[in-house]
């Protein structure tokens, strides 16, 4: 019983501190997860019904748990990453058309978006990293020749920004 009940407490976790607050891949997998620990737990009180249950649903059972390891992984080692992508491209948004001519940095949005979107976006999240550099090494880019601009044609400049 301590398995479904550590499970159903992980699934809880995951649904209350991260899936109701942001997006995240296969919400309904943890969610059919949880359910069916919910279901499982129920007929704890009753053995023969509960083991009954166990072998009814032992398919599901596995599947659940097959389910379950990329959500997992995700979780412990890439939802970190998938964070940072998600950042990039809200603090970028609003500056977009600033790189329309910048087609590898267009490249690299539209792919970030493309991966942030998958169902299951597991095996590209490794490509984020590097995505998320080419977008930022360009918005510096931009800053850089924004301040050049501005010292050229002696626009006011607080004296913070002026070297």
């Amino acid at each position: 019983m301590a398995i479904f009940e550590a499970k159903r407490e992980y699934c809880q976790k995951l649904l209350d501190n991260y899936y109701s607050r942001d997006t995240y891949p296969e919400k309904e997998k943890v969610e059919t997860e949880y359910r069916l620990m919910v279901d499982i737990l129920g007929q704890r009180k009753d053995n023969i019904a509960l083991l009954t249950n166990m072998v009814h649903r032992q398919d599901e059972l596995f599947e659940s748990a097959e389910d379950m390891e990329d959500v997992e992984m995700f979780f412990k080692a890439q939802r970190e990453v998938y964070d940072d992508a998600q950042r990039c491209l809200t603090d970028i948004s609003r500056e977009r058309e600033y790189f329309a001519s910048d087609a590898d940095t267009i490249k690299a949005i539209g792919d970030i978006t493309a991966i942030l979107s998958m169902p299951r976006p597991y095996s590209r999240i490794g490509e984020l990293p590097e995505l998320i550099r080419k977008i930022n090494t360009a918005y510096g880019a931009l800053c850089s020749w924004n301040m050049s601009t501005m010292r050229k044609k002696k626009w006011f400049l607080p004296s913070i920004f002026v070297s």
